[in-house]
Protein backbone atom coordinates (compact mmCIF):
# COMPACT_ATOMS: atom_id res chain seq x y z
CA UNK A 1 0.00 0.00 0.00
CA UNK A 2 1.79 3.70 -1.11
CA UNK A 3 -0.03 5.37 1.80
CA UNK A 4 1.68 3.22 4.05
CA UNK A 5 4.65 5.39 2.98
CA UNK A 6 2.65 8.40 4.80
CA UNK A 7 1.79 7.92 8.00
CA UNK A 8 0.19 10.27 9.23
CA UNK A 9 -2.35 9.91 6.27
CA UNK A 10 -2.40 6.01 7.34
CA UNK A 11 -3.42 7.24 10.78
CA UNK A 12 -6.28 8.86 8.99
CA UNK A 13 -7.37 6.80 7.01
CA UNK A 14 -7.34 3.65 9.55
CA UNK A 15 -9.47 5.72 11.81
CA UNK A 16 -11.96 6.51 9.01
CA UNK A 17 -12.45 2.93 8.15
CA UNK A 18 -12.80 2.17 11.73
CA UNK A 19 -15.88 4.12 11.96
CA UNK A 20 -17.35 4.02 7.97
CA UNK A 21 -15.33 0.99 6.50
CA UNK A 22 -14.92 -2.51 8.30
CA UNK A 23 -14.04 -4.48 5.38
CA UNK A 24 -11.16 -2.23 4.23
CA UNK A 25 -9.98 -1.29 7.84
CA UNK A 26 -9.80 -5.45 7.88
CA UNK A 27 -8.02 -5.64 4.37
CA UNK A 28 -5.49 -2.85 5.61
CA UNK A 29 -4.93 -5.17 8.80
CA UNK A 30 -3.97 -8.32 6.74
CA UNK A 31 -1.94 -6.53 3.80
CA UNK A 32 -0.13 -5.26 6.85
CA UNK A 33 -0.06 -8.44 8.48
CA UNK A 34 -1.24 -7.08 11.97
CA UNK A 35 -2.30 -9.96 13.32
CA UNK A 36 -3.10 -7.97 16.86
CA UNK A 37 -5.28 -5.04 15.63
CA UNK A 38 -7.54 -7.55 13.31
CA UNK A 39 -7.79 -10.04 15.90
CA UNK A 40 -9.15 -7.02 18.26
CA UNK A 41 -11.44 -6.02 15.17
CA UNK A 42 -12.90 -9.74 14.94
CA UNK A 43 -13.31 -9.98 18.45
CA UNK A 44 -15.36 -6.30 18.72
CA UNK A 45 -17.67 -7.46 15.99
CA UNK A 46 -17.95 -10.98 17.33
CA UNK A 47 -19.80 -9.06 19.95
CA UNK A 48 -22.33 -6.72 18.33
CA UNK A 49 -26.03 -7.74 18.02
CA UNK A 50 -26.86 -10.06 15.50
CA UNK A 51 -23.14 -11.86 15.12
CA UNK A 52 -22.53 -15.31 16.17
CA UNK A 53 -19.89 -14.96 18.90
CA UNK A 54 -18.15 -18.34 18.13
CA UNK A 55 -16.96 -17.25 15.07
CA UNK A 56 -15.89 -13.97 15.67
CA UNK A 57 -14.05 -15.16 18.71
CA UNK A 58 -12.26 -18.13 16.46
CA UNK A 59 -10.96 -16.20 13.84
CA UNK A 60 -9.32 -13.75 16.08
CA UNK A 61 -8.06 -16.85 18.11
CA UNK A 62 -6.43 -17.60 14.72
CA UNK A 63 -5.00 -14.29 14.35
CA UNK A 64 -3.19 -13.93 17.63
CA UNK A 65 -1.63 -17.46 17.09
CA UNK A 66 -0.05 -16.03 13.95
CA UNK A 67 1.10 -13.40 15.98
CA UNK A 68 4.45 -12.73 17.48
CA UNK A 69 4.04 -10.90 20.43
CA UNK A 70 3.99 -12.01 24.29
CA UNK A 71 0.38 -10.40 24.46
CA UNK A 72 -1.01 -12.48 21.27
CA UNK A 73 -0.51 -15.44 22.90
CA UNK A 74 -2.26 -14.32 26.31
CA UNK A 75 -4.89 -13.35 24.42
CA UNK A 76 -5.60 -16.29 21.98
CA UNK A 77 -5.96 -18.33 25.59
CA UNK A 78 -8.12 -15.68 26.54
CA UNK A 79 -10.05 -16.66 23.39
CA UNK A 80 -9.96 -20.11 23.99
CA UNK A 81 -11.69 -19.59 27.57
CA UNK A 82 -14.20 -17.55 26.04
CA UNK A 83 -15.39 -19.80 23.66
CA UNK A 84 -15.06 -22.85 26.64
CA UNK A 85 -17.58 -20.46 28.71
CA UNK A 86 -20.17 -20.13 25.65
CA UNK A 87 -19.96 -23.62 25.38
CA UNK A 88 -20.50 -24.47 28.82
CA UNK A 89 -23.38 -22.06 28.84
CA UNK A 90 -25.20 -23.50 26.33
CA UNK A 91 -24.94 -26.87 28.12
CA UNK A 92 -26.24 -25.16 30.89
CA UNK A 93 -29.65 -23.62 29.38
CA UNK A 94 -29.78 -27.22 28.07
CA UNK A 95 -30.03 -28.58 31.35
CA UNK A 96 -31.65 -26.13 32.87
CA UNK A 97 -33.71 -24.34 31.04
CA UNK A 98 -32.51 -20.85 31.94
CA UNK A 99 -30.62 -18.12 30.24
CA UNK A 100 -26.61 -18.19 30.50
CA UNK A 101 -25.67 -16.81 27.53
CA UNK A 102 -24.04 -13.65 27.53
CA UNK A 103 -23.31 -13.79 31.43
CA UNK A 104 -19.57 -13.35 32.85
CA UNK A 105 -17.84 -16.67 34.82
CA UNK A 106 -18.82 -14.98 37.81
CA UNK A 107 -22.32 -14.34 36.88
CA UNK A 108 -23.03 -17.52 35.86
CA UNK A 109 -21.77 -18.70 39.47
CA UNK A 110 -24.25 -16.61 40.85
CA UNK A 111 -26.84 -17.55 38.81
CA UNK A 112 -25.79 -21.04 39.51
CA UNK A 113 -25.16 -21.01 43.14
CA UNK A 114 -28.98 -18.70 43.31
CA UNK A 115 -30.46 -21.65 41.68
CA UNK A 116 -28.68 -24.23 44.20
CA UNK A 117 -27.08 -26.02 42.11
CA UNK A 118 -23.94 -25.93 43.92
CA UNK A 119 -22.78 -29.20 42.34
CA UNK A 120 -22.60 -27.48 38.98
CA UNK A 121 -21.34 -24.41 40.52
CA UNK A 122 -18.57 -26.61 42.17
CA UNK A 123 -17.38 -28.69 39.21
CA UNK A 124 -17.31 -25.16 37.13
CA UNK A 125 -15.33 -23.59 39.97
CA UNK A 126 -12.51 -26.41 39.69
CA UNK A 127 -12.69 -26.36 35.97
CA UNK A 128 -11.73 -22.88 35.30
CA UNK A 129 -9.55 -22.33 38.43
CA UNK A 130 -11.30 -19.52 40.52
CA UNK A 131 -9.74 -18.71 43.22
CA UNK A 132 -11.11 -20.03 46.74
CA UNK A 133 -11.01 -16.28 48.12
CA UNK A 134 -13.41 -15.38 44.78
CA UNK A 135 -15.78 -18.41 44.96
CA UNK A 136 -16.03 -18.03 49.43
CA UNK A 137 -17.49 -14.41 48.33
CA UNK A 138 -19.79 -15.98 45.77
CA UNK A 139 -21.48 -18.96 48.23
CA UNK A 140 -21.66 -16.37 50.71
CA UNK A 141 -23.41 -14.18 48.84
CA UNK A 142 -25.75 -16.55 47.72
CA UNK A 143 -26.44 -18.12 50.81
CA UNK A 144 -27.36 -14.52 52.54
CA UNK A 145 -29.66 -13.42 49.76
CA UNK A 146 -31.58 -17.06 50.03
CA UNK A 147 -31.47 -16.46 53.91
CA UNK A 148 -30.39 -19.87 54.16
CA UNK A 149 -29.15 -19.24 57.55
CA UNK A 150 -28.80 -23.47 58.14
CA UNK A 151 -26.55 -23.76 54.86
CA UNK A 152 -24.34 -20.26 55.87
CA UNK A 153 -23.31 -22.29 59.00
CA UNK A 154 -22.47 -25.84 57.32
CA UNK A 155 -21.15 -23.61 55.02
CA UNK A 156 -18.44 -21.49 57.29
CA UNK A 157 -17.48 -25.38 58.95
CA UNK A 158 -16.49 -26.80 55.46
CA UNK A 159 -12.71 -25.69 56.05
CA UNK A 160 -11.07 -25.04 58.97
CA UNK A 161 -10.11 -21.72 58.30
CA UNK A 162 -12.07 -19.43 55.80
CA UNK A 163 -9.88 -18.13 53.39
CA UNK A 164 -11.29 -15.47 53.45
CA UNK A 165 -12.08 -14.93 57.03
CA UNK A 166 -15.39 -14.57 59.10
CA UNK A 167 -16.06 -11.18 58.85
CA UNK A 168 -18.25 -11.57 55.90
CA UNK A 169 -20.35 -14.09 57.58
CA UNK A 170 -21.42 -11.56 59.68
CA UNK A 171 -21.60 -9.07 56.98
CA UNK A 172 -24.14 -10.94 54.94
CA UNK A 173 -25.97 -11.82 58.36
CA UNK A 174 -26.09 -7.82 58.83
CA UNK A 175 -26.77 -7.38 55.71
CA UNK A 176 -30.35 -9.34 55.72
CA UNK A 177 -31.34 -8.05 59.16
CA UNK A 178 -30.49 -11.59 60.78
CA UNK A 179 -28.37 -10.34 64.01
CA UNK A 180 -29.07 -13.11 65.74
CA UNK A 181 -27.28 -15.54 63.28
CA UNK A 182 -24.39 -13.14 62.73
CA UNK A 183 -23.39 -13.67 66.76
CA UNK A 184 -22.49 -17.30 65.45
CA UNK A 185 -20.04 -15.67 64.07
CA UNK A 186 -18.27 -13.32 66.40
CA UNK A 187 -15.79 -15.83 68.37
CA UNK A 188 -13.52 -16.12 64.92
CA UNK A 189 -13.61 -12.42 63.95
CA UNK A 190 -10.41 -10.96 64.23
CA UNK A 191 -9.41 -8.75 67.54
CA UNK A 192 -9.03 -5.76 65.30
CA UNK A 193 -12.64 -6.04 64.00
CA UNK A 194 -14.85 -7.64 67.34
CA UNK A 195 -15.53 -4.19 68.98
CA UNK A 196 -17.25 -2.72 65.53
CA UNK A 197 -19.47 -5.69 65.19
CA UNK A 198 -20.58 -5.55 69.15
CA UNK A 199 -21.62 -2.74 68.50
CA UNK A 200 -23.57 -3.36 64.93
CA UNK A 201 -24.63 -6.35 67.38
CA UNK A 202 -25.81 -3.16 69.87
CA UNK A 203 -23.75 -5.00 72.18
CA UNK A 204 -22.43 -2.13 73.95
CA UNK A 205 -20.99 -3.26 77.08
CA UNK A 206 -19.93 -6.34 75.50
CA UNK A 207 -17.62 -3.86 72.57
CA UNK A 208 -16.85 -1.81 75.89
CA UNK A 209 -15.21 -4.49 77.98
CA UNK A 210 -13.37 -6.21 74.64
CA UNK A 211 -12.10 -2.57 73.86
CA UNK A 212 -10.57 -2.32 77.71
CA UNK A 213 -9.44 -5.67 77.60
CA UNK A 214 -7.72 -5.06 74.62
CA UNK A 215 -6.57 -1.76 74.90
CA UNK A 216 -8.33 -0.78 71.35
CA UNK A 217 -8.35 2.79 70.95
CA UNK A 218 -9.78 2.57 67.39
CA UNK A 219 -12.62 0.82 69.05
CA UNK A 220 -13.11 2.72 71.90
CA UNK A 221 -13.18 5.59 69.19
CA UNK A 222 -15.55 3.97 66.72
CA UNK A 223 -17.78 3.47 70.17
CA UNK A 224 -17.69 7.12 70.94
CA UNK A 225 -18.10 8.26 67.35
CA UNK A 226 -21.47 5.86 67.16
CA UNK A 227 -22.91 7.97 69.83
CA UNK A 228 -25.42 5.36 70.20
CA UNK A 229 -25.80 5.58 73.84
CA UNK A 230 -24.83 8.56 75.95
CA UNK A 231 -23.72 6.23 79.07
CA UNK A 232 -21.02 4.57 76.37
CA UNK A 233 -20.53 7.08 74.55
CA UNK A 234 -18.94 9.25 77.67
CA UNK A 235 -17.26 6.31 78.78
CA UNK A 236 -15.30 5.34 76.07
CA UNK A 237 -14.04 9.01 76.01
CA UNK A 238 -12.88 9.10 79.63
CA UNK A 239 -11.12 5.97 78.19
CA UNK A 240 -9.91 7.56 75.18
CA UNK A 241 -8.78 9.99 77.52
CA UNK A 242 -7.20 7.80 80.08
CA UNK A 243 -5.46 6.06 76.87
CA UNK A 244 -4.41 8.95 75.46
CA UNK A 245 -6.57 8.44 72.12
CA UNK A 246 -7.61 11.93 73.06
Amino acid sequence: MEIRNYPMAEALYIKYCKSHNKRALHEIYKQEDDYNNKAACQIKEAYLPGNTKEAGLLEAQENFKKSKSEFAAFAAMMCEEELKLIKHQKQLEDKLKKDFLGLTLNETLEKLLSLKEVKLADNMKSEYKVPDRRYWWLRIAALGKAKDWVGLDKFSKLKSKSPIGYEPFLDVCLEHGNKFEAQKYLPKVRDDEKVKYLVQLDLLDEALLHAIQTKDVDGLEYIASKSLSTRHGEEANRLLAHFGGR
